[in-house]
């Protein structure tokens, strides 16, 4: 995942995704999405 490699460039080692991580929020209409140009 290009997000895990850029935490780990940061120097911000052991992040973690799981499966369906970003649909999740997604699905949740409480949760913040920024949309736009």
């Amino acid at each position: 995942c290009h997000l895990l490699l850029a935490l780990e460039v940061a120097g911000l080692s052991g992040a973690r995704v799981y499966a369906g991580s970003w649909s999740g929020w997604l699905q949740d209409a409480t949760r913040p999405v920024a949309t736009g140009p």
